[in-house]
């Protein structure tokens, strides 16, 4: 513990909080006018970059809350499935503890599935301690603890969610690779 020797397939119990990267804005063509041209501006008046990326709306992705069995974490992948990349700002989870608990999350571009043991194959992004909502609760940890995930459209990454205390509820999983929640933007895995 993290990446000891036991691993039984597991779907997370949780949510992925998250935000669709927008096309980037065509740079214009040059075409002669006669007509003032008007820039289209952002909130606040000023001019629209062009060329630029933005990041669309907070959306969430929420899994079962079944549970049916806890340990110290999950380990599960998200795909985007956008035509745009998806930027991961941080996610909740399902815990049965009502206190402190610490919650560490991990991540590494592809799946977690050659990687389920290799420890330094993984990239921290998370540590903080939160308190635990309970049963069939959403846990959230604060964006400002979490540094969000970039994945790439068509791209996979996998995540490790791990507690300081074998109190992580899951749901006995599907076959590994098979989704068990999934959106228009991104399927978790």
């Amino acid at each position: 513990y993290p990446f000891g020797s036991t691993l039984a397939p597991r779907n997370f119990n949780g949510a992925i909080n998250y935000a669709i990267e927008s096309v980037p804005t065509p740079a214009p063509t040059a075409e002669p006018t006669r007509k003032p041209v008007q820039v289209p501006t952002q909130a606040g008046g000023a001019p629209t970059p062009t060329g630029s990326v933005s990041s669309v709306g907070m959306r969430d992705l929420q899994t079962t809350f079944a549970s049916g069995n806890g340990g110290f974490g999950a380990m599960f992948d998200v795909a985007s499935k956008a035509a745009a990349d998806v930027i991961v700002k941080t996610l909740d989870f399902h815990t049965d503890y009502p206190g402190s608990v610490k919650v560490s999350v991990y991540t590494l571009p592809g799946s977690y599935v050659n990687s389920k043991y290799d420890s330094t194959a993984w990239k921290l992004i998370c540590e903080t301690t939160v308190e635990g909502a309970g049963y069939y609760s959403r846990t959230s940890i604060p964006e400002s603890a979490f540094n969000s995930v970039h994945i790439v459209s068509g791209q996979v990454q996998g995540f490790y969610v791990v507690l300081d205390k074998p109190a992580l509820r899951y749901s006995d999983a599907a076959p590994v690779g098979t989704g068990f929640a999934e959106d228009d933007y991104i399927e978790i895995r």
